[in-house]
């Protein structure tokens, strides 16, 4: 039997699934909810934008255009971050470790990377190309980046290949006239890459080794699931399926 819940209909809400339950998020706060409805338990908030991300164990809650990020497990805050410059996104990886992207002047972003006990690893500032995903791997030993450039009246997407402990980057692509959307290491510390027009697999040196392309069909929608396994909709771009 279906269960119903009831919300406030003057607020915005934010779903996502963790471990059993559901995640709703708006400007109050976190709660979560049972199969049957019911809450199991909440954190109270004070959020403008809410933006919420979830892994097997952790759920990280930003606030986008605020300065705040919160790392949830175990039904309480385990890390809370105020950021200097409004926030754009933020990620986390399975292993706790997140990163926080943010406005910067004079710069097209700002990534500062935390270890899961909030403290921080690193900091990137993106000079001459958007940020428009990364990813930490599960060690905490690497991030991988994926940028836009619209310079020179095309699209361009752009992966730069980072070690943590080292101050600048170890290898950077560049794949034309392609739109970058997202970016996932496999717990291998390779990478693959969803565009808007081909799927890349890069390895950990950030070589190319191999790539899908979508032969002028639209991507509508993809998952990638715990076990690296990938799913994607695709449509003809005439309206065809």
């Amino acid at each position: 039997k279906p269960s119903t819940l009831s919300l406030d209909s003057s607020s915005e809400y934010q779903f996502k699934v963790y471990k059993d339950n559901i995640i709703f998020s708006n400007k109050d706060g976190i709660k979560a909810v049972n199969k049957k409805g019911e809450e199991e338990w909440s954190i109270a908030m004070t959020l403008t934008n809410p933006y919420i991300l979830t892994t097997n164990k952790y759920i990280l809650v930003a606030d986008k255009g605020g300065r705040e990020v919160n790392v949830v497990t175990n039904y309480s805050v385990v890390c809370s971050k105020r950021t200097e410059e409004p926030i754009i996104m933020a990620k986390i990886n399975e292993s706790g470790y997140f990163a926080v992207v943010t406005e910067e002047k004079g710069y097209k972003g700002k990534i500062t990377v935390f270890n899961p006990n909030g403290q921080e690893l690193y900091k990137w500032h993106s000079v001459e190309n958007y940020i428009i995903d990364l990813d930490i791997s599960l060690d905490g030993k690497r991030m991988a980046v994926c940028t836009v450039d619209i310079s020179k009246g095309k699209v361009s997407g752009g992966v730069v290949f980072f070690n943590l402990n080292e101050e600048k980057p170890y290898a950077g692509i560049v794949i034309n006239d392609t739109l970058i959307s997202n970016i996932r290491f496999y717990k291998d510390n390779s990478l693959i890459v969803i565009g808007d027009n081909q799927m890349v697999g890069f390895s950990p040196q950030g070589i190319q080794k191999w790539n899908i392309s979508y032969n002028d069909r639209s991507l509508q929608a993809f998952n990638i699931d715990s076990n690296d396994i990938i799913v994607l909709a695709l449509s003809e771009r005439k309206g065809g399926n």
